[in-house]
Order: structure tokens, then sequence, then C-alpha cells
């Protein structure tokens, strides 16, 4: 590859990549790099103009997906709707305890106008939560199902679920209704891949379904992760072992180099291939087969297709007698794969994998006459000090034991793990009595493996280490390959400075400029955070999320995305679910936080302090004061909310948990008016509260309603808003706004509010509609 066709794939996967991930297609810095980067190629000798044609080439590819995307996708209006699905399930069906989960792809939808028949060609994630039916692979199925709407919740570190949706081309997430409408309309297609897998998994399960290492062996084998529990999820990652057990390019790489070593051997000794082949030609054949095979076999993850293509592309070059760098061997790969998909530039693995691959090239040593093992050492502890920032990034996590954990756990799945897989593989489907016997060895292998990482100090949880900004993510990685740069390269100690930005942000507590309010977005539940000096103060911890709750899944990722490493204060202001469900997991993270609330045994706190009006809480120059109720009031849960004022300097800010209308009253009658410039709007902003008198008496600027997009019980009330507007309230609602931002000094507020959704909508979020119309 000359140096023209170099830059014009680089700026081609570059178009892609950046058009996919950032907010604005030609930011103004990207223009500068561009720039400088065309100038550099020019003195280069290269054609400069490449570069940028390069760019706009992949920024096409990448919004014709976007467009593509946006004519098909289900409309939002159809949300939580029912309608019949005739379809074909797509890959392996998770079979879960409570419920089955798999996608289909729809070939009729029954049910939708006509206008919409066009939402076809898409993917829909469904679940299943009865008993009836017990779904396979590539069955055709017609399926009532009710459609469910999806929303990303807007903070700092939370999952983005709809980046996962739209990278995976899952429009729409649904449940199978429990009717006499769903019929197999036809059985699995014999020798399809996917039914392949799935009786694969099945015989799997029927030999050895009960020892504790099939989740691990299955993964190996077929590329099935959805059997790891989170346990093993967390001692993989606390160890930065996880790609080992997902199949990756190592493993392909490693099945294909025995096929081929195994085909010359063949070909040596059969005089009928040896007349017909030349070597190269059916060994190369033989290891393409192969990988491919086992690339299919492995759902065509991204890092297998990577590898499988570059396989590819070695042999090409090797059969036709012609020379190509690594790198750009590399570059090849990611452009094919882009052209393939280019929505995988939204998958962390695309990242990783080719990623990975690159920073391998970039540390083989230009002297090859060094002991392999000494080069394999070097890299392998280079790259966990070079992957770290990334997984920072995408999982706020990294394993600072990786590099030893992986010194022991590669070289033995490598040689012994992989290679017993790859025996037992074909023995499955052909010689079941034999797999019984010959599997108990990679099974064996992998129960050592697992106890080996369990052994390790510090496996049992993954150190949370956080890049807050993308800025500082390059910083990180600029300083770490110049710092690991090949021999030859001076003046290394100059990369220091830039590791700070991350070792600051994660060595201490993040100090605030004056007060800092955060509402945050934790759908139909409450969740506030107060940061003032070094101090962190929780205002209930929001409601259960899937399995997890918000504390969990939001909470913890927003303080560690801020720079923050504990909670001080904790105010819980009643016993409801959607304000409490995060109290054991806070007392497990936080033992040592000051937790208050109105009903402290109902949410087993122990010890616990109860919140009564009069209560006052002194730090320097912040005042916060439990306004209600008072020790003897006597209601509903709700209405026995505890009401906190925070008070710094001349700004004053109400949290009101879900006190109604009586409780406003009793308020009233104990304050008087009290002007604030911030209220978090009383029970999620329900009829029954937000009444005129308490607009009157603490007259907000502006009123954070913390409630679930379209959540079912229609809050914020529509006479509610209309009270707000009426009062010349600004209103903001955090399921459609996400996380809340109010930045106070000692005279109110500073700035107007930031809005998460105004300055991080991409294309596939459905905030983006709204904030750029």
């Amino acid at each position: 590859m000359n140096h023209n066709c170099f830059v014009l794939s680089l700026g081609f996967s570059a178009g892609i990549l950046l058009s996919l991930n950032l907010a604005e297609i030609f930011p103004w810095w990207l223009f500068c790099a561009l720039l400088a980067t065309s100038s550099c190629a020019g003195w280069l000798g290269v054609r400069w103009w490449l570069i940028p044609l390069g760019y706009i080439g992949g920024v096409v590819v990448a919004l014709a997906q976007f467009h593509w995307f946006n004519t098909h996708r289900l409309p939002i209006d159809l949300h939580g709707q029912s309608f019949v699905i005739e379809g074909r399930i797509v890959g392996l069906v998770d079979h879960a305890p409570q419920r089955q989960s798999f996608l289909i792809e729809p070939e009729r939808i029954v049910g939708l106008p006509d206008k919409f028949q066009q939402w076809q060609q898409r993917l829909v994630k469904l679940a299943y939560y009865g008993q009836a039916w017990r779904f396979k692979a590539d069955e055709y199925w017609r399926l009532p199902v009710r459609s469910r709407a999806v929303s990303t919740l807007g903070n700092p570190g939370s999952f983005d679920v709809e980046r996962w949706m739209f990278s995976k081309r899952i429009d729409v997430l649904a449940t199978v209704e429990e009717t006499a409408t769903a019929k197999l309309l036809s059985q699995p297609r014999l020798w399809h891949p996917q039914t392949l897998r799935s009786k694969l998994r099945s015989r799997l399960f029927s030999l050895h379904g009960s020892h504790a290492s099939v989740d691990l062996l299955v993964a190996l084998m077929l590329g099935d992760t959805s059997l790891l529990s989170e346990q093993r999820w967390q001692l993989l990652r606390s160890t930065g072992t996880a790609h080992l057990v997902a199949i990756s390019g190592l493993h392909v790489g490693l099945l294909a180099t025995a096929v081929f070593a195994l085909a010359a051997g063949i070909w040596r000794y059969t005089t009928a291939i040896r007349y017909r082949l030349q070597k190269n030609n059916f060994c190369w054949i033989a290891a393409l087969i192969a990988a491919g095979g086992y690339a299919v076999l492995a759902g065509l993850s991204v890092s297998t297709v990577r590898a499988t293509v570059m396989l590819a592309l070695v042999a090409s070059i090797s059969l036709c007698y012609r020379y190509l760098r690594p790198m750009g061997v590399l570059l090849i790969a990611l452009n094919l794969a882009l052209l393939i998909n280019p929505l995988a530039g939204l998958n962390a693995g695309l990242w990783l994998s080719f990623g990975t691959v690159a920073l391998i090239f970039y540390l083989l040593p230009a002297d090859l006459r060094r002991p392999r093992w000494q080069t394999a050492l070097r890299i392998h502890l280079a790259l966990a000090v070079l992957t770290l920032p990334i997984s920072a990034w995408f999982f706020q996590s990294g394993s600072f034991i990786a590099p030893l954990a992986n010194v022991i756990a590669v070289p033995f799945v490598s040689f012994l793990v992989v290679p017993a897989v790859f025996l037992c593989l074909p023995l499955v489907p052909l010689l079941p009595t034999l797999a019984e016997l010959a599997l108990i060895v990679p099974l064996t292998l992998l129960t050592w493996l697992s106890e080996g990482l369990s052994a390790l100090p510090g496996s049992g949880d993954a150190k949370p280490v956080v890049v807050p900004s993308l800025w500082v993510l390059l910083m990180s990685m600029t300083a770490c390959v110049w710092l690991l740069a090949p021999r030859g390269w001076h003046f290394r100690w100059l990369s220091l400075p830039l590791l700070l930005p991350m070792i600051l942000h994660n060595g201490w507590q993040a100090s605030a400029d004056g007060l800092e309010m955060h509402v945050l977005d934790v759908g139909q539940g409450q969740a506030v955070l107060l940061f003032f000096d070094r101090t962190v103060v929780l205002y209930d911890t929001g409601g259960m999320l899937g399995d997890d709750t918000a504390l969990d899944a939001v909470v913890l990722p927003f303080l560690r995305s801020t720079g923050r490493q504990r909670i001080d204060y904790a105010f819980i202001s009643h016993n409801d679910l959607d304000h409490s469900a995060g109290v054991s997991s806070l007392r497990r993270h936080f033992p040592v936080a000051n937790v208050y609330s109105s009903n402290p045994q109902a949410i087993g706190l122990d010890p616990y302090q109860v919140c009564h009006a009069g209560q006052r809480h002194r730090i320097a120059q912040l005042q916060l004061t439990v306004l209600h109720p008072a020790e003897h009031d006597v209601g509903s849960k709700n209405d026995l909310s505890c009401v906190l004022l925070v008070e710094y300097g001349a700004s004053r800010i109400l949290l009101t948990g879900d006190i109604e209308t009586r409780a406003e009253r009793k308020l009233i009658s104990r304050v008087g008016e009290y002007p604030v410039q911030v209220m978090t709007a009383p029970h999620h902003g329900s009829a029954t509260s937000s009444s005129d008198k308490l607009l009157a008496a603490f007259a907000p600027e502006y009123v954070a309603v913390s409630a679930g997009r379209r959540n079912a019980y229609g809050f914020p009330h529509s006479d509610v808003q209309m009270r707000y507007k009426l009062a010349g309230v600004d209103m903001l609602v955090t399921g459609w706004q996400g996380a809340l931002s109010f930045q106070f000094d000692q005279s109110g507020l500073m700035e107007p509010p930031r809005v998460y959704w105004q300055h991080n909508a991409r294309r596939w979020h459905e905030s983006y509609r709204w904030v750029t119309e």
C-alpha cells in the first residue's frame, strides 16, 4: 500500500468513526486537525487533499446509515402499542430462569398502518416471561408483542442503551404477550449456522450442564457469553481477563495456525493433492475455511471478523507474492469492517479489537534477534498500560492486577485450554459419548483458571477508573504511547505531565467552585446531588432500573465522572421504592456516611437517624435545614417526606420529596414566605401537589421535575404544568432534558442551568430531534 492509499484509507475510517461519535460533523478542532495532517502529508510528498477527501467519503457512508435508520425506525407514537410480528429468530436464545430473550427479524408486521410497513428489515429484541413456549434459534414465528419505550438516562457515566441498540440495529424492545395468536410457522433450517450453534449449545448442556465451568466452555466454543453470571463477569473484569473467554482474534489465529500446519502435513503425504494444488495454496485455503467457519460459529463478532479479514488479506498477499506492512493490512481490514457495518464504530469492541492490534504492531521491535519470550513479555506488559485509559473510557473501571493475571492466563488459555476446546469441538456433534469424556479436560482446565484468578490479591472487585473527557483520553494515550515507544525515542519523561489530568481526577476528591446542584435522570424516581467544596450530599437514591438500583447504575458512575469518591450526607425523603431502593447499596459503598430519613426503620437503616424539622447541619458557609416533618406530625408516607432547605449565602434550594397539598400547607404555616432559586417538584409533578400557595410562598425561579419520559402516571400533570407557567416558573423535566445542573455562588445562580441532552444528544438519541428542532 503506497502512502497515497494509506492516507486516503485513514481519512475514510476517521470520517466514519468520528461522524458516528461526535455531535458535529465538522467541529472547529477537527477542521484544524485535518488542516495540520494535510499540511504534514503535503510536506512528506503525499497528495494532501486525499485526507479530507477520504474523511468526506467516510462521513457520507455514515450519514447514509443514519438516514436509513431514521426512515425505518418505529414511530415514537407507536411505542407502548400492541401488534403482531412475523419473523425469524436471529442468534441464540437466552434461556434465563424467569424469562427467555432473543432477537427477531420481522418480515411482516400486522397491526401497523400501511405507511409504517417500511419499518422492516430491522431487529426487535423480545422478552417472554411465560412457560408455554420454548424458543429456538432460526425458528419462524407469528408473535403478538407489546412494544415498550426505551430511552437512555441522560447522565454523565450512564449506560447508553440507545447507542447499544443502534449499533446492533435493534429498533424496538418488546414483550411477547401470552395469547392464543402465537404460532410457530416454520422449524429451524437444518444447516443454518444459528441452528448448528443452538444444537451444539444444547448438546454441551446435555453432556455437562451441571459443571461449574460450562458457562466458560460455551463462551470459548460458541462465543455465547449470556450464560456468564455477574460474579463471573466481576472476576474477569477485576483481573483484566475478560478478553480470554469471548472468542477473539487470538483464538481465530491459533486455529488458523494449527490448521495451516495440519494442512501442510496432509499435502506432504497426499499425492492427489500435491499434483493439483501448490502447498501454499492448499494450506491457506484450509486455514481460511477453518477461520471463517469458527467466526460464523462465534456469531461473527467484531474481533473474529477483524481476524478473519486480516487473515484473508495476508493470504492474498502471500499468494500474490506481494508485501504489505502490517499496519496497512490492519487499516484495510478496518475499512472493510466499516463498509460491511458502519455502525460497528459505535461498539467498544471495534475500538478495543483494532486498537489492541495496532498497539501490538507499534510495539514490535525493529530488531527481531531479541528472544521471543522477552518480546512477548514486553508487549504484554505494555498493552496492560496502554489499554487502561481505553477501558476506563468505555467501562469506567480498570484492573491494576491485569499484567500479573494475564502473564499467567494468556499462555494457559492459548496453549492448553483453546487447543483442548478445538479438539473437542468436532466430537460434540459426531461422537457425543467420546465428547463427554474429552470435555472433562477443558472443563477442568477452566476450573483451574477460575480458581487461580480468584486467588489473586485484588481479584474481588474492579477498581473504578474514570477518564472524564475525550481530551483527557487523548492526552493519556499520547503519554502512554510516548512513554512506551520503541527504542530510539528520546525525552520520554516529557510525556509524564500528560498523565496528570487522569491521575488527579482519580486520585482524590474533587473540589466544587461554590455550590453545585445536580438533579439526575433516574427514570420515574428521584436522586439529587449537592457538591460544596469537597463535601457531597445526596437527597434520595432513586428506584430500581431493571436488576440494578439507580444508585449503582446512575449515581455512582456520575460521582466517578465528576471526580468524587464518597458521599458525606444522605437524606432519604421517605420509604417509597422510587426514592429509597439504593439504601442498602449506599450503606455498602459508604458505611461512614451520615444517613437521615423520616422513616429509617422502614428502609432498613441501622444505625439510623430520624429526619425532623429543626435539624441543622453547618458545613462552612453551607447550611442544611430540615423544614418538615415535625416530630409529632402524622399523615401518609408521602406527606411525611423529609423536606430539606439548602442555603449558601443568598442562594437557596428547596428539596420537597413527595409531599402533597396537605403537607404543603403545614410547610407554609411553619416557614411562611421564603423565596428560593430552585425547587424540586413535589411528588414528581402530580395533580395533588405543587399548589398555588406553595408557588407563591417559595417563588422559585426554576422547578426541577424528576419524572421518567412517557411515564405511566403522566407526570408532570398538565394542570401542574399550567400552574408553573402562570406563576412564571421555568420548568425542567429530567425525563426529557436529562440531568439538570445548577451552579451557585453566595449571591445566587451564576448562570442558567446546564441541561444534559442540550450538549450530549447524538443522532441515534430520541432527544436529538427536539434538541435540533
